[in-house]
């Protein structure tokens, strides 16, 4: 048998085989994945809603209580604001999973008319009786177009994972647990950032070195964003490279 004729039967047989049957399976599976993620995105709309409607409580009550309930309404409001990037996330899974179904349900129709194309196609040519030249030309424009099929199919799901995994989610991270020091820590004030000022761009304004895992090194000058603002006076931060996050006491950097 002609090479480029067995190759041909090698990807129908592939594609038919385990990828139409993999396929089946993620669609499956994604449909299972976006209804957890949504019912996540429900649960945690209630619990936040919830934890707002605690910290609000607070009003009235002791100073010190009224004060840890502020605190806990603006944690509660940068948790809601995390998972709207969750959100924004899920919809772009959700927009991935219904395309991902839609192309499970066709797809055997679609390789089988890529079948019955290439017989009927490979019936009228060797009619003809063609030469050894012709039939390897033949052959080998339509391996060619069986491998292409075959690659555009990966491509198509390696693209669309690329481009979700890449939504970016920012940590929730929580403030740097205390780590001893055989050094002096800074004295650490109230954060003058707030929710708002997340992705806001910051310069250094003072040397920093870390006295724990979790914190990050910076000097004067250094341009950062501010992700997030810790209840307890630090700032989690990305230096300008986007590769180091960590945590600095806030008065350490101003907006730029």
């Amino acid at each position: 048998m002609n090479a480029d004729r067995a190759a041909i039967t090698d990807v129908q047989n592939q594609l038919n085989n385990q990828f139409l049957p993999a396929v089946k399976s993620m669609g499956a599976a994604g449909a299972e994945l976006l209804r957890a993620f949504q019912a996540l995105q429900r649960s945690t709309d209630a619990y936040c809603t919830s934890l707002a409607q605690l910290a609000r409580s607070a009003k009235g009550a002791s100073p010190a209580a009224e004060n840890y309930g502020k605190q806990l309404l603006e944690t509660s409001k940068q948790f809601r604001d995390t998972m709207q990037h969750h959100e924004r996330s899920v919809a772009n899974f959700s927009v991935f999973a219904n395309k991902t179904n839609r192309f499970s349900t066709g797809e055997k129709d679609v390789l089988k008319e890529m079948a019955s194309r290439f017989a009927k196609d490979e019936k009228e040519f060797l009619k003809t009786k063609p030469s050894a030249e012709a039939s390897g030309k033949f052959y080998a424009k339509e391996r060619e177009y069986f491998v292409k099929q075959q690659e555009l199919r990966y491509k198509f799901f390696f693209d669309r994972h690329e481009e979700w995994f890449k939504t970016p989610l920012p940590v929730y991270a929580a403030d740097p647990k205390p780590t001893p020091a055989a050094r002096t820590v800074p004295v650490v004030v109230p954060s003058p950032f707030s929710a708002q000022d997340y992705g806001v761009s910051l310069e250094v304004n003072e040397d920093y070195s870390p006295s724990g895992p979790d914190q990050l090194s910076v000097v004067r000058g250094d341009r950062v964003t501010l992700i997030k603002s810790g209840n307890r006076g630090w700032i989690f931060i990305k230096d300008a490279s986007g590769n180091r996050t960590g945590w600095i006491p806030a008065q350490f950097a101003s907006k730029v």
